[in-house]
Order: C-alpha cells, then sequence, then structure tokens
C-alpha cells in the first residue's frame, strides 16, 4: 500500500483506488492534508500492468471461446488489476510527467 511522503501514513485501501480515477490531479492525503501524486516509475508500472485484460482478448479470438466467456475472462482480469492496484503505487510530493 502506498505510504505520503509528508507524514509517513500509509494509506486505506479505499484512498487509494480512487487515485487510480485521478492519477494527473493528484490526491490529498486524509492524515497530513498535503497532496500526493502517482510518481513516475509507479505510473509506469500501472500502465503495463494494466494491458491485462487486453492480453485476454487475442486468447478468447484464438481459442474461439464464447463470447461469455471471454467477457468472463475479461472482468476477471480487470478484478485482479483493481485489487493489485494498490499495492503497485508509489506516491511522491510532486507531480511528474509519465514519459
Amino acid at each position: 500500500m502506498p505510504v505520503c511522503r509528508n507524514c509517513g501514513h500509509e494509506w486505506p485501501w479505499k484512498d487509494t483506488q480512487r487515485l487510480s480515477i485521478r492519477t494527473h490531479r493528484g490526491a490529498v492525503c486524509q492524515f497530513c492534508g498535503e497532496k500526493q501524486f502517482q510518481s513516475r516509475k509507479s505510473m509506469r508500472k500501472v500502465s503495463l500492468f494494466h494491458l491485462l485484460p487486453l492480453l485476454v482478448l487475442p486468447f478468447v479470438i484464438v481459442m474461439d471461446v464464447s463470447i461469455v466467456s471471454g467477457l468472463a475472462l475479461l472482468f476477471t482480469a480487470e478484478a485482479v488489476f483493481l485489487t493489485a492496484f494498490p499495492w503497485m503505487v508509489e506516491l511522491t510530493n510532486k507531480e511528474e510527467a509519465l514519459w
């Protein structure tokens, strides 16, 4: 789980999930009130890991899986990403560009 760079408190899972939606604007730490941003390294890692659900599509096409099964695999891959997201995030005090 990410740790605030100002106060050192570990962010709760729910607050970290909110950060997944507002990556570029940052989020305010509920403990110290300072704005925190996702680090460049963390954004790159999350961007690559977010491709996981898309890797399911070629498998579905090649293996001739039914649409229902394909959608179930896609939603499962997305659920894995959303569950693992908080453990991949690192915070920083300043906003950094992705590339």
